[in-house]
């Protein structure tokens, strides 16, 4: 068994005939009930429970000053118009994510909202860049801010993901149709620097390795 405080991958097994080898975040050790029904029986109630551990036990380390954009005052400007919109009251934590390991494809995920506690909005350091306006990064910040005021809900099979109500206050954003027109035209040149990113970190990692 390895025990580790890895954030991305929670746990990890392998089989044998006569062995099992097994790697978990240091949280999980006080139960090893759900960690054994998870991995005999991929215990969906058990894993849920499992993977509230690590975030309530260390907060993740977020950094809202980037290169080019901080998302500290952008942060607060959204948290008031979402207020305006939707009154809600959240402590979540906000900063920039990280680079993916591998290149995307046809999509890209400006931002990301995980519940809490604590919860937390990160968004794709692909957006701290030069060419994209300050009202961009704000308005990714005010879609993430309304998950945690319209989270998913649930209607027989389907999970909306964004429901009406989601879509209302998004709508009422001032720069909600100029936010749309600049992802559509520019998500080309997003993919294409994320793919550059990925592949030059991997030629590094090559050269380090020679």
């Amino acid at each position: 068994m390895r025990v580790h405080t890895n954030r991305s991958t929670l746990l990890s097994w392998r089989r044998t005939a006569r062995t099992l080898a097994l790697s978990l975040h240091e949280a999980f050790l006080p139960y090893p009930d759900d960690v054994l029904a998870m991995v005999d029986r991929r215990d969906p109630a058990a894993w849920a429970r499992l993977q509230a551990l690590p975030r309530a036990a260390t907060p993740p380390r977020l950094t809202t000053a980037g290169a080019v954009h901080d998302l500290a005052p952008l942060w607060q400007e959204e948290v008031s118009r979402v207020k305006a919109v939707a009154p809600f009251t959240t402590e979540a934590l906000v900063g920039w994510g990280r680079w993916p390991g591998r290149a995307p494809r046809r999509s890209l995920r400006l931002g990301s909202c995980q519940a809490g506690p604590p919860e937390v909005v990160r968004i794709h350091p692909v957006l701290d860049h030069a060419s994209v306006p300050d009202w961009v990064v704000g308005f990714v910040l005010y879609h993430e801010l309304l998950h945690l005021r319209f989270p998913p809900i649930q209607q027989g099979r389907r999970r909306i993901v964004h429901p009406k109500s989601f879509r209302q206050a998004e709508r009422r954003h001032p720069r909600f149709h100029d936010a749309e027109a600049w992802e559509r035209d520019s998500i080309t040149g997003l993919l294409g620097r994320v793919r550059r990113h990925v592949q030059e970190r991997k030629l590094r990692r090559t050269a380090r390795g020679q």
